[in-house]
């Protein structure tokens, strides 16, 4: 990982993906739309209000100024000062109207909305017509005669009406024009604020991802994590930063972790091919030499030099079993299975050691379950590994003990367990960890491939290892083997 953050990451990018462009533009664009609309509505429902309030303000004193005009008691010249009165309340388009609805003149025809209002109960009524384009606002006030007005009146008895109508088209759409610009402006100066914080937020988040990377790399992989450090964030953002902090740490120790065991496994392979190379040559030249010298020691009549010649052929046949065990760990052939005798493959390999085992005072015993018959495997292969567990839990007893050989199904009865147990010395933690590691061993002689090749073998099989060990209370080895399709068949047991 380069401690220096990407070129490309200073590079202009969008805050966001495609994909969440096309998600995010449509929400908005809709959210905005309804708050135009809202706003816009609000703002105008507002004005014709304040029209609406102002419109039954006028009525009303006007109502109060024409009052004492209409006092029959003040003589003449009503329609004059009516008249004056209309003039002065020009520009709102006032109109008088009689008790009966007439405009002025009983010759005159009736106005039909105020007609309809002083057949109603109410003093005033403000309401706004739309017809086309064109709004207009109608204001009515009823005249109600008072103790003035006697004996023309009685009083509280209508005498006439007021009537408002205004042009508020001009004025509302002014009102809608000037509202629109001012929410575009805001509405476009929020969406660009919002791209510049998201765009200068995902400048800063690169910069402190490429920083923390560069920080995290410089590192060596043993670094605890910074617990002090805060970068003016709140503590959300110093939690997340934290957690990024602790993943790309995790992410390091794994990847070197990987590349540590890429690089064993190329190693090991290329000793595989190594070894498998340098033994296919050696093992002429050694069983050349093996048989010269077994010639030797029959055509020899001296004692010393027939033990000599025998503690050579020792040695070479030391040298052949370790030529063997590395062409095997090299190249493990595929297992050859058949349906395998269990009691009868363990009974031969028993026959087999004992006789070297019993030298050293070790007993062999074998119990099979009566369960287990026959079982689908390779014979020569487990024969191999089985053979090589006795012969580490010899080593490992050394003198005066016992190895014993069990057999027996999976609890679930789709497969077959063998156990090789031992009272040996046993092994500790670190000891186990790496039992199964090439060329690792613990004698003075062994080759430390035994392990690794039975691994090799069982893992063919579909199984695996299992070794429970502890210093002083000796080592159990488990071959798991699973059913490879085929019912087990079952008899009599066998114990030896």
């Amino acid at each position: 990982m380069s401690s220096e953050p990407s070129a490309t990451s200073h590079r202009f990018r969008l805050p966001w993906s495609p994909r969440t462009l096309l998600i995010l533009v449509p929400l908005h664009l809709v959210a905005f739309l309804l708050l135009y609309v809202a706003v816009l509505h609000l703002v105008v429902h507002e004005v014709a209000m304040t029209y609406e309030a102002e419109s039954g303000a006028l009525l009303n004193a006007a109502v109060s100024k024409i009052h004492s005009s209409m006092v029959c008691s003040q003589g003449g010249g009503l329609h004059e000062r009516l008249g004056d009165l209309m003039v002065s309340h020009e520009i709102l388009g006032l109109s008088v109207f009689n008790a009966s609805g007439h405009p002025g003149s009983p010759v005159r025809p009736p106005n039909p909305r105020v007609s309809a209002f002083l057949a109603t109960d109410a003093d005033e009524n403000v309401r706004i017509d739309k017809n086309g384009g064109k709004t207009t606002l109608i204001a009515m006030a009823r005249i109600r005669a008072t103790s003035e007005c006697k004996p023309c009146h009685i009083p509280g008895a209508t005498i006439g009406a007021l009537m408002v109508t205004r042009d508020i088209s001009d004025a509302l759409s002014a009102t809608r024009r000037r509202t629109g610009i001012g929410l575009a402006l805001l509405i476009g100066g929020w969406a660009g604020l919002v791209v510049v914080v998201n765009f200068a937020t995902k400048r800063f988040a690169t910069a402190s991802v490429d920083a923390l990377k560069a920080r995290v790399a410089a590192e060596p992989p043993s670094a605890a994590p910074t617990t002090g450090v805060r970068l003016g964030m709140d503590s959300l953002s110093h939690e997340l930063y934290r957690s990024l902090e602790s993943t790309l740490r995790e992410h390091r120790k794994e990847r070197a972790a990987m590349e540590s065991r890429f690089e064993n496994a190329e190693r090991l392979a290329s000793m595989g091919q190594l070894a498998a190379g340098l033994a296919h040559e050696i093992k002429n030249p050694v069983a050349g030499v093996q048989g010269a010298l077994e010639l030797l020691v029959e055509e020899c009549h001296n004692d010393d030099r027939i033990d000599l010649y025998q503690r050579m052929l020792d040695e070479l046949r030391r040298v052949n079993e370790t030529l063997h065990s590395l062409l095997h760990f090299a190249r493990p052939r595929k297992p050859q299975r058949l349906s395998t005798d269990i009691p009868l493959l363990l009974k031969d390999i028993a026959d087999l050691a004992r006789p070297g085992l019993s030298r050293r005072g070790i007993t062999l015993s074998i119990r099979v379950d009566e369960r287990v018959r026959t079982f689908i495997l390779d014979p020569g292969q487990i024969r191999q590994v089985v053979v090589n567990l006795i012969t580490n839990a010899a080593d490992a007893i050394g003198s005066s003990g016992s190895i014993k050989l069990l057999a027996t199904p999976f609890p679930e009865g789709n497969g077959m367990i063998l156990a090789v147990v031992d009272d040996g010395h046993g092994m500790d933690e670190e000891t186990l960890k790496a039992v199964f590691e090439p060329f690792f061993t613990t004698k003075l002689h062994g080759t430390g491939l035994g392990l690794a090749v039975a691994q090799k073998i069982v893992e063919k099989h579909g199984g695996s290892i299992q070794i429970t060990s502890a210093p002083g209370e000796g080592t159990t080895v488990f071959l798991l083997f699973p059913d490879p399709g085929e019912e087990i068949s079952y008899s009599g047991g066998t114990e030896a």
